[in-house]
Formats: structure tokens, sequence, C-alpha cells
């Protein structure tokens, strides 16, 4: 295997013989890139752009603490591995980092050669199981066209909201359909209906940024949204917005002419106007059927 194409290993200690040492130890199965200054190796660690699979620190690096070091890692990396290979470090210290995930492991200074490369390579193996476990998740919740949550995650969803749900906390509900959608499938092919349902729901999601929510595809051309915080009024709006930047706003269609597609909406919120997540999908869904036979294009509830 080239070296290019070896994992990386990120090592940081302030002694330049523990670096070598990790070094000679690991250069034939990583990539290994030692640094004695926290600072440039956070510099590196935000520049590089690809995953880098294990970070190891030492704890007492001069005036910098190897745990602080690897706190602001997590943030930078999430998926990178973190690790602590040091001589002295308190119980406390190394248990409340585990328990708040600043760290994922710890190995104690001086270590045995061989143990420790078994250990690291655990270490690669684990995080690659919990990537893959991690694209398996996602892939059971994402819709594979328009790549926002399926669904089952609507369901979910809908269902935790509804367990916090209360008077001063409501959760309200928007069932959305596409106008016409059968007719601009049968004209224009099911590859471009694929495509429109993907702009479309870029646009919902764009319509809705900054506000917490959870947009999902319900099923064919209906998208639901599940609105944690929003009363009946705020739901309205936010639904009249999306709405209306349809109508204002043409897709430019598969043969490059504009093309106007609308939105219908039903709105239903809870505990107005029921705590059962059944009766109040039923209720959007009513809402919504509402607004097709009043002429599609508009929001009800």
């Amino acid at each position: 295997m080239k070296v290019a194409d070896l994992p990386l290993l990120v090592c940081v200690d302030d002694e330049s013989e523990v670096l070598d040492s990790l070094h000679r130890l690991f250069r034939h199965e990583f990539r290994v890139m030692p640094f004695t200054d926290p600072k440039k190796a956070l510099k590196f660690i935000s520049d590089y752009k690809k995953e880098i699979p294990i970070i190891i620190s030492d704890f007492k690096m001069g005036p910098i603490n190897g745990l602080d070091f690897l706190n602001t890692v997590k943030l930078k990396a999430p998926t990178s591995y973190r690790i602590i290979l040091s001589g002295q470090i308190e119980i406390q210290h190394l248990s409340d980092s585990i328990n708040d995930q600043i760290i994922h492991k710890f190995f104690m200074k001086p270590w045995d050669n061989e143990i420790l490369k078994i250990q690291i390579k655990e270490v690669l193996q684990t995080r690659e199981l919990m990537l893959e476990k991690e694209r398996y998740k996602h892939l059971s919740i994402t819709d594979p066209v328009t790549l926002l949550t399926n669904h089952r995650f609507f369901q979910e969803s809908l269902s935790k909201e509804l367990a916090l749900c209360n008077e001063s906390s409501p959760v309200s509900l928007l069932m959305i359909d596409v106008d016409h959608f059968k007719k601009y499938n049968d004209t224009h092919g099911h590859p471009a209906g694929d495509k429109l349902l993907q702009n479309i729901a870029a646009r919902i999601k764009d319509g809705l940024m900054n506000i917490p929510c959870t947009v999902s595809r319900y099923g064919g051309e209906e998208f639901g949204v599940v609105l944690p915080f929003a009363n009946k009024e705020e739901a309205l709006r936010l639904a009249e917005n999306i709405r209306a930047s349809f109508e204002a706003i043409p897709f430019i269609g598969e043969d490059g002419k504009n093309s106007t597609i609308t939105i219908s909406c039903g709105v239903a919120t809870a505990p107005t106007d029921t705590m059962d997540k059944a009766e109040l999908i039923n209720i959007a869904d009513k809402a919504l059927y509402k607004a097709k036979a009043e002429g599609r294009n508009r929001v009800c509830a």
C-alpha cells in the first residue's frame, strides 16, 4: 500500500523522543503526523478535509492540557477516535473525560510496543465498525430520492415530540402535497419527476431554515413537517411562506423551460387539536384534502 493510502495517525506530545518512537512503531500501518505543538496539530486537523481515524495526545504538554486539546478536537473531527497516552493523569479526570466522550481510550506510558500496536489496531477496527453502523442507520432512515428522512423517521420523530408536548410547548404538523404531480410525471417522465421531488424537498427545507423541525418524505409526492414549539398561528404562517415561495419562483424543467409548481398544505396542532398521533396526522390530512378541494395552492387548517 502506498504511503498516501495509509490511514492517518496524528500524534501530539511535547517530547520529540516520544513522537519519534510512535513514528517508528506505526510507520508501516499509518501515515504518522507528529506534533510537539498542539496549536499546529489543531490547525492541521482543521485544514485536513478528509477524516482522521485516530488522534493520540499526551496529557501534560506544558501549559496545555491534553483533555482540553482533545475536547476541541471533538468539535473539529467528531468521528476521530481520541486517545490519551500518558504516564500521569488523575483517575477522576480520566473517568469524567470518558463519560463526557472527550476521549475514547487511555493507554499508559511507558508502553509495550506489541501491546500498543494491537490496541491501536483494535481501535481502528472499532471505529470502522462504528462508522459502518452509522452508515446503515443513516440509510435506514433516509429516503433515497429526496435524501430527506423517510416515513419511518417521521413517525418516530412525531411520537417523540408529542411525548414532550403540552400547552406551553405545542407541536404542529404540516402535510404538504405537490399539486398535479401525476400530470408532471406523465408529461416529463419519472426521472424528471424524481428530480422535481429533490428540488421541492430542498425548497421546503430552505423555507424552514433555522427553524427547529423535521422534514420528511411521507410518501409519493407528500411531505410531512414536524414543528416542535410552533402553535397553530406560527405553523400557518410558516406553511404560507413555503406555499408562496413555490408560487413566486418557478422551477427550471429538464427542457430548460420554467415550470410553475404549486403545493397544498394541511396544518394540525397538538395539544389544541388532539394529543393522539394518528388523529393528528388524520386532521392534517383532512385539512390538506380541504386545500385540494378548494382549488389547490393554498394552506388549510
